[in-house]
């Protein structure tokens, strides 16, 4: 999703736990989400406030206010033109199609685009981590499966200490 909203990812597969900051982004908003929903403007009043007296308050948002500020500080580099990977990708990039686009100004504005670009990161974080739950639950489930896989992983990737390529990836038939 990353690769397509600005035309390149947060590496998160590249850090040592595969962890994405976003997880712990969730974990946060878990524990707060049933009262912003029942008292909206709660929300409202969080964002107005200082981000060190909400975090004071909920140290776990440090980490929902670092992940808006990291997707708008990209937005801001696709805005103005310091995001250049639109030119290096095979594909189009979310963030500058809107830019280009016959949209009303008020629908480009850095707030809007930091808003969208939120929702589509962490819909495509979701999604991710939860289709991989699945899958993973699904094979435990059927012992045959896993050992099917293991077995084609295995095969294909017979020196662990040299990465398979997507490419590789997507030609292993199971």
């Amino acid at each position: 999703v990353q690769a397509y909203a600005f035309g390149k990812d947060f590496e998160y597969l590249d850090s040592k736990d595969f962890s994405a900051p976003f997880t712990k982004t969730l974990q946060a908003l878990a524990g707060t989400i049933h009262a912003l929903i029942h008292f909206p403007w709660l929300a409202k009043l969080m964002y107005r406030l200082p981000h060190w007296f909400v975090e004071c308050c909920n140290p776990m948002m440090t980490h929902v206010f670092s992940f808006e500020a990291e997707i708008r500080a990209r937005v801001i580099d696709v805005v103005s033109g310091g995001n250049q990977a639109h030119k290096e990708v095979s594909h189009s990039t979310i963030f500058k199609e809107v830019l280009d686009s016959n949209l009303p100004p008020k629908e480009k504005t850095v707030d809007r685009m930091q808003h969208e670009g939120v929702n589509l990161v962490a819909a495509g974080i979701h999604t991710t981590k939860w289709v991989l739950s699945i899958a993973m639950v699904q094979l435990l489930q059927r012992p045959n499966m896993l050992q099917r896989l293991k077995n084609e992983i295995f095969e294909a990737w017979p020196d662990m200490d040299v990465s398979l390529t997507l490419q590789q990836l997507e030609q292993l038939p199971y």
